[in-house]
Order: structure tokens, then C-alpha cells, then sequence
């Protein structure tokens, strides 16, 4: 088989793969693609061989020189060879109604700071993590929004040339092929190929390129030294593929002169860390977004074909029709029995597109809206109801974040184990110690606890019929962000401070007149 053979999951999510980039890159990419997304009519073909020649006025009155034919039919969005699938490429509006969405969720993903914290051995890794100088909170960002677009990102441990680990991200279209294996009753990559562009011309202004491929195996061996003698162990290497062919021997990375067992690779998507193919949490939204731009399409043209009246003569000989006409324009017909007239549209089949349009656009924005754990723009909607849609929502939002974050943590492990040497992971945090590794934020929205629930939680702590514990705990899921950010770091600064109104357990049974204090600073009915 060829390197560059793909997987099957591969090629099953090739096309959607291709949809979602292009419907989130905008419509440039979406118009560059014509026909894959917008299909040419059938009439369109009957004059397909028609080219307006260079240096003509065209019907819209435009005057094409040679340099503006030779934009408008190769460099624009929506060039083509058929001029009239031309014009209809042109007319045609996208809503970038995806893209907005990746942005809003991811824009919510990283709106609170992350938990970074790492072992000295890896910690140069929190402030520069990839070649190109980002940050893990950098990479988590772009990964949220790769896992969000596509449904899958990958990340590989590297060897710079200074001696340090780096973490090389990969997006879901260069991993082609791969193979899983077992390590130690680990799931673990025996191979991977990522497909890039290589250089095809030694001009420096050149952007001519064919396919590139770098593969990872972990077939190689490697002798060592156990004990008193010389054993030889798996290790992970790598190759690179120019095409088809080979570009050297095989290439062992080494960091201070050790290997890696196997290949240091982390896959997620937008459901968990694995090498299978999963699917993008936004691909209805793309799928709108292409029925909504057919749509638009179909009423351009529609409204093109329609809306500019034709006119009809009846009861002359062709020789005899006017070679003008307009407002200005006297015209006489030789027959008594002769008719002019122009033709109106008479169907509502233009409203109904518009509806049709109308409805799509709405989907999508429930879609995003449902998404984002917005309240929605349904009146008769219960409370309870957004509530439980919100949840959903931040559910789905909350399994990206975490995945991503798995997939982090993973990598983190492997250049801690290769760092020094051992089998071992990041260490567990002890008892007061802060946990080790890359733990972003899971409060993605405001508080949910309805004033009402917050009244009655607070009743509930003051007739002593639930914990302070439970109190702070029900607050911190209903979104309250604790400035102790633990419920236990909370209980902690509340017999510090020693406030007025909470966190006097002993308290709490001496003053009787605690209630009545309380009801004195209840905000006024109708106010939050």
C-alpha cells in the first residue's frame, strides 16, 4: 500500500470534513467550491461553450478590459466557465452563520482563566508550547476551536534541536491514516501519517507544492543497556515522505539520549480522547447554512428572471420588431392586429421562497442560540424549560472543553515520563497541594438558580435544614464563581472574614433576630 492510502474513517468523513472548513472559512471558500455546494442547472449547459470576449460591454453595462476578464474568470470567488453559472454564483449570498458560532462558543470556552500548573521538569512548557511560541492556554484555545469545527484535533511530542519537548498540534485533515496497538495494556498509536505540502520548485517566489507525508511507527529497536547486558526494546521513530518516496533512513527521536516507547500522540474530539472519527457538534449548522445559500440562489435568480419584464410583440414578422425600446422610444406596429405588451410574474412562488428562507435562518439561530445557553426568543417557553436547554447546551460545550483538556493532560504526561525517564505520570496532588496539569474553566454561563431558588436555599440554611456546605455547593453549580474557588477554600476565607450573614454556624442558633434582619435587606418585588 502507498503512503499516502488513508483510513477508512478517514475517507467516510472526507466530504464533511471539507463542508465544515468551507462553511466556516466564509464564502469565498464556499463560491470557490461552486458546483460541490451549488449545483449548475441544467439550462445553465445549453450555452455552456458562450465566453463574453475581452474588451465588451455586457449586459449589466460593465466594460471588460483584459486585466478585469481575466479577474472576474479566474481570480473571483465565483469565477466560472459558464457565464450564466457565472452570474449566479455572483447573486448568490452565504450566511456565515457558522462561523459566528465557532467563535461565540470558543470566545465562551476560554472566558475564564485556566488552572495551569505543572512539575519543574515540564514547566517551560506552560509559556511555550509549540514551535511557533503559544502558549498551553494559546493551544487549548485554537484546540477548542479545531475540535468545535472539524470534531478532532491531534497533538505529537516532539524533540527541538535546543533539547526541549515541544507539542506539535495537527488538524483532523493531515491525520490520514493510522493504526492502533497496545503498550502495557495501553491503547496506544503503532502508526500515524500526516499528510502536509513540500516545496515543489527551488524558485524562492514560487508557491508550486506536491504532498508531503511524515510518518510515526513505533517498529524500530533500539539496543540499551539492562542491568549487565545489552537488550533491544520498541521504540517510536519517524520518516518523511516526499510523494511517494522516502526522504531518508528512518529517524529515532532521542531527548538526551533517550527514546520514546511509542509514538507520544494524543487525538481528541468534540466527545473524548480516542483515534476514532467522531463528528462535529456544529455540522447542522453548516448543513443550514448550504440550504439556506441553495435557497438564496434560487431567489436571486428567480427575482433576476422575473423582476425585469420582458417585452412580447405578436402579429409582426421578426424583420419588423424594433431594435429599441424605452420610454423615449415611439413604437409603431404595421398591423392593426399587432399587441405588445410585457410579461409580469404571476406566481407566489418567490413569498414562499423568502418564508422557506426565513424559517432555515431562524433554525439556525435557535441552533446557535440553544448552543450557547442563550434564553431563546420563544415567549411562551417555561423557565424550567430554557433551564433544562441551557444545561444541554453547556453539557455539549462542557464535553468539548474537557476533552480538549484530557488530550492536554495526556500529552503533559508523556513529556513528563520522558523528561524523566520513567513510566510514571504527573504526580498526584497531596492534601492542600494544587493538582497537577491543565484544568480549564467549566462555568460557561451566569447563575441559573432563579431569585426565588436562592431565596429558598438561604431559608432552608437558616432553619438549619441543609449544611453550609451544601448551601456553597448548590451555589457553585448554579454558576456562582466562590472567591475561595473550592467549597472548602470558600468555608475557609468565610471563618477568616467572619461575615455578618454567613459562616457563623455556631451562630446562627444565638441570634434570634437574624431573620428579621435579613427580610429588612430583601431587594423590592420585581428587582434581581
Amino acid at each position: 500500500m502507498a503512503v499516502s492510502d488513508t483510513n477508512p474513517q478517514y475517507k467516510n468523513k472526507k466530504y464533511e470534513m471539507r463542508q465544515l472548513r468551507d462553511t466556516s472559512d466564509g464564502v469565498s471558500s464556499v463560491k470557490r467550491s461552486a458546483a460541490l455546494y451549488l449545483p449548475i442547472p441544467t439550462s445553465m449547459y445549453k450555452n455552456a461553450g458562450q465566453q463574453p470576449p475581452s474588451g465588451v460591454t455586457t449586459e449589466s453595462g460593465d466594460f471588460y478590459g483584459e486585466q478585469n476578464l481575466e479577474y472576474v474568470l479566474e481570480d473571483a470567488p465565483f469565477a466560472h466557465s459558464i457565464p450564466a453559472y457565472q452570474a449566479y454564483l455572483q447573486r448568490a449570498r452565504f450566511p456565515d452563520v457558522t462561523s459566528l458560532l465557532i467563535r461565540g462558543l470558543t470566545g465562551i470556552a476560554v472566558k475564564k482563566e485556566p488552572e495551569c500548573n505543572l512539575p519543574k521538569q515540564i514547566d517551560y512548557l506552560k509559556d511555550e508550547a509549540t514551535r511557533d511560541g503559544k502558549s498551553l492556554k494559546d493551544l487549548f484555545t485554537w484546540m477548542v476551536s479545531e475540535a468545535l469545527t472539524i470534531g478532532r484535533v491531534t497533538l505529537l511530542l516532539d524533540v527541538k534541536s535546543d533539547g526541549k519537548l515541544v507539542i506539535v498540534p495537527y488538524v483532523a485533515e493531515s491525520f490520514i491514516n493510522w493504526k492502533v496497538g497496545r503498550y502495557d495494556d495501553k491503547e496506544v498509536l503503532s502508526l500515524g501519517v500526516f499528510e502536509h505540502k513540500v516545496s515543489a520548485s527551488k524558485d524562492e517566489f514560487s508557491h508550486e507544492s506536491v504532498a508531503g507525508y511524515f510518518v510515526v511507527r513505533n517498529k524500530a529497536k533500539i539496543s540499551v543497556q539492562d542491568s549487565e547486558e545489552t537488550i533491544e526494546i520498541d521504540v517510536y521513530a519517524t520518516e518523511k515522505y516526499k510523494e511517494e518516496i522516502s526522504e531518508g533512513v528512518p529517524k529515532i527521536p532521542l531527548l538526551r539520549g533517550k527514546p520514546f516507547p511509542y509514538p507520544p500522540i494524543s487525538t481528541c474530539g468534540a466527545t473524548g480522547v480516542s483515534f476514532n472519527f467522531g463528528s462535529s457538534p456544529i455540522v447542522g449548522v453548516s448543513d443550514i447554512a448550504i440550504s439556506i445559500y441553495q435557497k438564496e440562489a434560487d431567489m436571486a435568480q428567480a427575482e433576476f428572471l422575473t423582476c425585469n419584464p420582458m417585452l412580447v410583440l405578436t402579429g409582426i414578422q421578426s424583420d419588423e420588431a424594433p431594435t429599441a425600446v424605452g420610454s423615449n422610444v415611439s413604437l409603431t406596429l404595421p398591423d392593426s392586429e399587432s399587441n405588445a405588451f410585457y410579461v409580469e410574474p404571476k406566481s407566489n412562488c418567490l413569498a414562499h421562497m423568502k418564508t422557506r428562507i426565513d424559517g432555515l435562518m431562524e433554525e439556525a439561530v435557535q441552533y446557535g442560540i440553544s448552543i450557547l445557553g442563550g434564553s431563546g426568543t420563544n415567549p411562551n417557553e417555561s423557565s424550567d424549560t430554557v433551564r433544562m436547554r441551557q444545561q444541554s447546551s453547556n453539557a455539549n460545550l462542557r464535553t468539548v472543553i474537557q476533552s480538549v483538556s484530557e488530550c492536554i493532560n495526556e500529552i503533559l504526561n508523556y513529556a513528563y515520563m520522558w523528561e524523566t525517564d520513567s513510566q510514571e505520570k504527573m504526580p498526584k496532588a497531596k492534601e492542600g497541594e494544587e493538582k497537577q496539569g491543565f484544568y480549564p474553566s467549566l462555568e460557561l454561563s451566569e447563575m441559573d438558580l432563579s431569585p426565588d431558588e436562592q431565596e429558598a436555599l438561604l431559608q432552608s440554611l437558616l432553619n438549619n435544614a441543609i449544611s453550609i456546605e451544601t448551601y456553597l455547593s448548590r451555589l457553585k453549580e448554579g454558576g456562582l464563581a466562590l472567591a475561595g474557588k473550592t467549597v472548602e477554600g470558600e468555608i475557609n476565607l468565610i471563618k477568616t472574614a467572619r461575615p455578618n450573614l454567613v459562616g457563623m454556624e455556631d451562630d446562627l442558633e444565638d441570634d434570634e433576630d437574624l431573620e428579621d434582619d435579613l427580610e429588612k435587606t430583601k431587594p423590592n418585588s420585581g428587582q434581581e
